[in-house]
């Protein structure tokens, strides 16, 4: 049975190895986190890990209980390159 997940996973461009060693600053990348699918745009590279910007309005909507504020300032987040789920390559970004 195809969910609503798998139909969204199949739309990206998966994360072989080669294109996640071409990640950079303005990539837009996949991450599952709190049980939802996230969008963090690529801000720079630190070591082994990559700091980029959460993008709610792409992630997967909240549940009706939870509020947003869309004033808040942005959510800086660190991740490792295997955290990634999907590349917004030709969708988000264009590399």
């Amino acid at each position: 049975m195809m969910t609503r997940s798998n139909i969204q996973q199949d739309i990206f461009q998966p994360p072989t190895a080669e294109r996640l060693g071409c990640l950079g600053a303005g990539c837009y990348v996949q991450i599952h986190r709190q049980g939802q699918c996230q969008w963090v745009e690529i801000s720079r590279s630190e070591g082994d890990e990559l700091v980029g910007v959460l993008h709610p309005a792409l992630s997967t909507p909240l549940s009706a209980g939870v509020a947003t504020d869309t004033s808040a300032e942005p959510q800086e987040l660190r991740l490792r390159r295997e955290q990634i789920t999907a590349l917004g390559c030709e969708r988000y970004c264009f590399c």
